[in-house]
């Protein structure tokens, strides 16, 4: 798309100066929003020329996209640590273990990041990296999915799909909309209700030969 090409540099300093643009940006980000980003700021403070600034990046919206692209890998590789984190487990874990496995990591990156979030509501939908955000949640969802099987060996694979999609978007909703430690303890506590629920009623199904799971 015009206007958003990233130069991804090839020398150790000119990915240095990268990183200081976008460590500049998310800031930036943190402090105004997105409204109120602004190149010039963003050159200002990372040391560099303003000029410098569209050698890496071809304008604003490159920028940003380029910023949420980094966090997107660093929200992937927090899910998939999560994820072999869990599957060293010997035992099937409890609910609670799961979401301090799982989830606690995922909900702490969103609340650490709000430029994320602001990113994510935020950013114009012409150059949002919607296909990006679009794939990342999908392998969310399937790491998601695998993890329950741990917590869940009966439950099939479309319903493993179903409640890992479900608890993606009750953590990050509950991200989004709220911030206060009291509401965050109650949406986890909502997770781990939902969580004990669906193993019990797996756990109390007929088997495929008729009886039922112990």
């Amino acid at each position: 798309m015009a206007g958003t090409e990233v130069i991804k540099p090839k020398q150790e300093r000119s990915r240095m100066r990268v990183t200081a643009l976008l460590d500049a940006a998310e800031e930036l980000v943190e402090e105004l929003g997105v409204e109120g980003f602004a190149m010039s700021e963003v050159a200002r403070r990372a040391g560099a020329a303003h000029g410098s600034l569209y050698r890496y990046f071809a304008s604003r919206e490159a920028l940003l996209a380029a910023l949420h692209e980094r966090q997107l890998s660093q929200l992937e590789a927090a899910v998939v640590q999560a994820s072999q984190k869990l599957g060293l487990k010997q035992a099937a874990p409890t609910p609670a273990e799961f979401l301090d496995v799982f989830l606690d990591p995922l909900r702490d990156f969103l609340a650490r990041n709000r430029s994320y979030r602001l990113l994510r509501v935020g950013m114009p939908g012409a150059w949002q990296a919607a296909s990006s955000e679009a794939e990342l949640d999908a392998r969310v969802v399937d790491e998601l999915a695998r993890a329950l099987r741990k917590l869940v060996p009966g439950l099939e694979e479309s319903r493993r799909v179903l409640a890992a999609t479900l608890l993606l978007s009750l953590t990050d909703s509950t991200i989004i909309i709220e911030h206060r430690p009291e509401v965050q303890r109650e949406g986890r506590r909502v997770l781990e209700l939902y969580l004990e629920d669906l193993v019990s009623n797996v756990s109390c199904e007929p088997s495929r030969t008729g009886g039922t799971t112990s």
